[in-house]
C-alpha cells in the first residue's frame, strides 16, 4: 500500500497496519523530530518509511495514495483547550490537511478528532470531506476510554456490546518501569490513603501534595489559560482491572495503578 499519514505522531497508523500484516510505502509528516525518528526506526524492515517533515508542500507530492490519514491537534476543538477552533493555528492545521487530501486524491481516508467539538465545527468538517463522522469510544477496542470522531469513506460497522473489548488497564501496563517514572517516596503515603479511582481532590485539604497541585493549577490559569484540562487529573489512582480514563501526557508522573 501507499500511505500518507499527516500529523503522524508516534506512528499509530503504521502500527495498525503492522497488526493487520499490511506492508506499506509509508509517508509520514510529523513536526516532532523525536517522534518521526521513532517511527522510522520502529518500523524499519516492515514498512518503507519516508519522513516528509511538517505538513506542507512535500506532502502534496504524494499523489493518489491508497490511504491518507490524519488526526490534527485536537486542543482547539476540545473543552480542555478553550474551544478556539479554527481561530487557533492548530485548528487551522486540520483545514490544511483537508486541502492536501483534496489535492492528492487518496483512494481511502481516515480523519480523527475530539468528540467534544462543537456541532458547527463537526458539520463544517463533514461538509468539506463529504461524509458524516462515526463516534467511537476506544474502550470498545482497548483498555482506555477515549471518545473520538472519525470521518472515513471506509465501510465501518460499529461493534455490538457482545464483541466489545473487555481488557483492563493491567493488560498493557509494563511490569518493569524506568525508575524516573516511579512515585517519589515523599508522596507514597498519600497514594496509600487513596482507593482506586480517587485522585488528589480526595486528599485532606491540609495534605501537602494537594496544596502543591492546587498551586500548580492556579499558576497555570493565572497565565491566561482557559481550562486546566487534564491537569486536574494529577495524582490519580487507577484500577488495573478497569478501563482507564483518557490518558494524557500531562501529570502522568503523578499517577499510579493498584
Amino acid at each position: 500500500m501507499k500511505v500518507l499519514s499527516l500529523c503522524d505522531g508516534i506512528g499509530g497508523a503504521a502500527e495498525a497496519l503492522r497488526r493487520m500484516n499490511i506492508r506499506a510505502d509509508y509517508y509520514q509528516s510529523e513536526i516532532d523530530n523525536e517522534l518521526s525518528l521513532f517511527t522510522t526506526t520502529e518500523f524499519k524492515g516492515f514498512h518503507k518509511v519516508k519522513d516528509l517533515g511538517a505538513v506542507g508542500p512535500e506532502c502534496e507530492k504524494v499523489m493518489e495514495p491508497d490511504l491518507m490519514t490524519f488526526g490534527a491537534p485536537c486542543q482547539s476543538f476540545s473543552i480542555a483547550g478553550g474551544l478556539d477552533e479554527f481561530n487557533d493555528p492548530r485548528g487551522q492545521l486540520l483545514i490544511d490537511c483537508i486541502k492536501i487530501m483534496r489535492k492528492v486524491k487518496p483512494r481511502y481516508f481516515l480523519i480523527e478528532n475530539v468528540a467534544s467539538m462543537r456541532p458547527n465545527c463537526r458539520d463544517y468538517i463533514s461538509e468539506l470531506v463529504g461524509v458524516e463522522p462515526h463516534k467511537i469510544d476506544s474502550a470498545w477496542y482497548s483498555p482506555q476510554r477515549r471518545k473520538r470522531l472519525y470521518w472515513t469513506n471506509i465501510l465501518y460497522q460499529p461493534p455490538t456490546p457482545v464483541y466489545q473489548d473487555r481488557s483492563g488497564l493491567g493488560s498493557v501496563v509494563m511490569s518493569q518501569v524506568d525508575p524516573k517514572y516511579r512515585v517519589e517516596e515523599k508522596y507514597r503515603s498519600s497514594y496509600e490513603s487513596l482507593y482506586a479511582g480517587q485522585n488528589w481532590r480526595d486528599l485532606p485539604e491540609s495534605n501537602p501534595f494537594r496544596i502543591k497541585i492546587e498551586q500548580q493549577i492556579a499558576a497555570y490559569l493565572a497565565k491566561g489559560n482557559k481550562n486546566a484540562g487534564g491537569r486536574t487529573g494529577f495524582f490519580k489512582l487507577f484500577d488495573l482491572r478497569e478501563k482507564a480514563p483518557t490518558l494524557t501526557a500531562t501529570g502522568m508522573r503523578q499517577s499510579m495503578t493498584r
